[in-house]
């Protein structure tokens, strides 16, 4: 992903994984209905939006309320019963998962994967690099750090375990 903010303007190059299969027909009628600038499927599958940067901006404001109604979700949903809280800082690069729990069960480590993902997207389309996401769980009764997560380590993994 590509982000070049300019003086009135900003250019968004979006992967052709994040954008599925799409025609510049529908690419310009969605220049039509939102008022950007213009829309460019290029040869690869990506597509790049010009955009205003106020429109860059309620798109910003857009996914970030779609984060927040997804962690909001989380919280003593089905699958984490046991969280009670989920707060974060503005560009998502630090959660605090509170939980009932004296450690993370196996669902809540398996959210953290989750909540990288949330940091990443917000890099991502502000255009802000990010080295790190780092997750603590706290015990809601203890007030605590039971457990903590950082991004980077698991790149360091990754990286270590690839042959070559």
């Amino acid at each position: 992903m590509d982000v070049n903010k300019r003086l009135f303007d900003v250019t968004l190059t979006i992967p052709q994984e994040y954008v599925g299969d799409i025609t510049q027909d529908q690419l310009n009628e969605s220049v039509k209905e939102k008022g950007y600038k213009s829309a460019t499927l290029n040869e690869d599958g990506s597509v790049t939006y010009v955009m205003t940067k106020q429109q860059h901006k309620e798109m910003l404001e857009a996914i970030r309320e779609s984060i927040d109604n997804s962690l909001a979700e989380m919280v003593g949903s089905e699958t984490y019963p046991n969280i009670t809280d989920i707060s974060t800082n503005e560009n998502y690069t630090n959660f605090t998962v509170t939980t009932k729990n004296e450690k993370p069960d196996l669902k809540e480590s398996f959210s953290i994967m989750g909540l990288y993902m949330y940091g990443g997207m917000d890099s991502k389309f502000s255009g802000e690099a990010i080295d790190n996401v780092h997750v603590d769980f706290v015990n809601e009764a203890t007030g605590e750090v039971i457990g903590s997560s950082d991004s980077r380590d698991l790149e360091k993994k990754v990286n270590e375990s690839e042959p070559g």
